[in-house]
């Protein structure tokens, strides 16, 4: 798997047309809550959720015929009828979803008891599995959601009293584990299996008798033991909402798809690293005073949760999944109890978190009107510009340039080559700009160069970051060649977030392309918008 600072680069014509264009990597947002919905209720209503949700999915239960959450309350020896999930299977096929591509039926661990010495019991339990994953597969979903979170009567423990070691009950677990997963595989193959966490509890991990989680690792690997080629496993670390940093993010990511294969068996390591993804969750109610996140300024609490879904969305491997306790996300049944009342913009702002390529538009239109910081420094090129601080000492800042400019040549340094003329800066062949654009981590920034010159020339990008100290420490390569019928009205664009938490400078490196024999290109007033002057303000 691949986690990096993202960087769309995007070759504008005009303001419609879009040629080279590459959506940045965000993984997909899933809803889940104390409001998640039903068969019924999507059938009903799936139109109106998806005009007025931003998810790319949701969680819910699968309920029998009489409208019972039935797959939240499988886990126990029970046997059910084959036709259980019949009537929200027919339900979820009168849904003709456009945006809610991925959907998952949630399994909890209710109700239990369920010994794990029983043999019937445990046949029982793998059959409803099966019957669920069958269900899922002909209601068109994405596969299965799980929580192993003990709610009622069963927990993963270990019970010295069951007459054998923890070693020999791990063998038990690992084994109803493969039971599991090889009913679901059975009846669903392909299908993705995210578990709101697997092994990136860390108390999952611990080779001791945990009071609670001491036997679910070995569970895990039994999962793994019949885990199908085609399928996908996903950890959805539910411990994510706690990282507010993009390094922590990555590292958990990196951890997750790599290091964390050495807690399983030595036999399912290269499938996990070949099948598993790395997902995050985010729990909205820490931003709810008194909770961990919020602040008295909304506008502050608004800017962390986005930076936070940020690291998350573009750490994510596939998906993150979003859950609340406290009120609506789709509030058509209490209006009043609505998400949105409690933290007006939240809508916003997570459809700018998830596609911020949706709001370059907005951004721009917003930041020509004047009422946004352009953060490009000294964007009119003059020469005599004292708010500017100089640049970055370890470039050429040649006199042809103005305050907050450098230059890298490629042989010995000519000014010529590089220089203001009728108040655009021109540059030559080979030649590279460099501007340094104070920046805020865990944001995202709409950099626009406008350009003129030969039509077969174009303009090559580059981001850089460096910390408070002037180090280095993230580069991205960004090359685009822009196209067009006359060498007109043409801009370089560059989307480029989260920033890294750590950042304090963004550089931007330009420089013309093209063949050696044509004209400079003229740069005319570059901008630099940063997506958290969308935000809502504050109060």
């Amino acid at each position: 798997m691949t986690h990096k600072t993202l960087l769309l680069g995007m070759a504008l014509l005009g303001a419609v047309c879009v040629l080279n264009a590459t959506p940045p990597h965000r993984a997909k947002l899933l809803h889940y809550g104390w409001d998640m919905t039903n068969p019924r209720q999507l059938r009903e209503h799936w139109r109106e959720m998806e005009a007025t949700m931003p998810f790319d999915g949701v969680i819910f239960p699968l309920t029998n015929a009489d409208g019972w959450a039935a797959s939240l309350y499988m886990w126990d020896g029970s046997s059910w009828p084959a036709d259980v999930f019949d009537s929200a299977v027919k339900d979820l096929q009168n849904c003709d979803f456009k945006r809610f591509t991925d959907n998952f039926a949630i399994a909890w661990i209710s109700p239990g008891p369920m010994d794990w010495l029983d043999d019937a019991g445990w046949k029982n339990l793998a059959a409803k599995f099966g019957l669920l994953a069958k269900a899922a597969k002909a209601a068109g979903l994405k596969g299965i959601c799980f929580d192993p979170e003990p709610y009622q009567k069963f927990n993963w423990a270990y019970n010295p009293e069951c007459g054998r070691t923890f070693d020999e009950m791990k063998v038990v677990a690992r084994s109803r584990g493969r039971t599991v997963m090889s009913a679901m595989a059975t009846e669903y193959p392909d299908m993705t299996f995210l578990a709101f966490w697997l092994l990136s509890t860390f108390r999952c991990r611990t080779g001791q008798p945990d009071p609670i989680y001491g036997l679910y690792p070995a569970f895990i690997d039994g999962l793994w033991d019949a885990v199908p080629p085609k399928m996908t496993i996903v950890d959805g670390c539910e411990a994510g909402y706690c990282l507010r940093t993009q390094s922590g993010a990555l590292r958990t990511a990196q951890s997750i798809c790599r290091d964390f294969a050495g807690f399983v068996s030595p036999e399912n390591r290269e499938r996990y690293r070949r099948q598993i993804s790395a997902g995050f969750g985010c729990y909205l109610d820490a931003y709810v005073p008194p909770r961990w996140f919020a602040n008295g300024d909304h506008r502050v609490t608004m800017t962390t949760l986005f930076h936070n879904m940020n690291y998350l969305l573009s750490s994510a491997d596939q998906y993150v999944w979003f859950y609340s306790e406290q009120h609506q996300m789709f509030s058509h049944a209490a209006p009043a109890n609505a998400w949105e009342a409690t933290l007006p913009g939240l809508d916003k702002t997570l459809r700018m978190a998830r596609h911020p390529e949706d709001f370059v538009e907005e951004l721009s239109r917003i930041g020509a009107e004047g009422a946004i910081v352009n953060h490009w420094p000294n964007p009119e090129f003059k020469m005599a510009d004292a708010q500017v601080k100089p640049q970055n000492t370890e470039f050429a800042t040649p006199g042809t340039l103005p305050p907050g400019y450098s230059a890298w040549f490629p042989g010995e340094e000519d000014a010529s080559l590089a220089k203001v003329v009728d108040g655009k800066i021109e540059l030559q062949n080979g030649i590279c700009l460099i501007v340094g654009i104070s920046v805020t981590g865990g944001s995202v920034y709409s950099v626009t160069v406008p350009f003129h010159g030969d039509a077969a020339a174009f303009l090559q990008g580059r981001i850089g970051f460096q910390n408070a100290s002037g180090a280095w420490i993230e580069q991205e390569d960004a090359m685009y060649e822009m196209k067009g019928e006359t060498a007109d009205n043409r801009r370089l664009h560059l989307l480029i977030g989260p920033v890294p938490d750590s950042a304090t400078k963004m550089l931007v490196l330009v420089n013309r392309g093209g063949p050696g024999n044509l004209g400079p290109i003229s740069i005319d007033h570059p901008t630099a918008y940063c997506l958290d002057d969308l935000l809502p303000k504050g109060k």
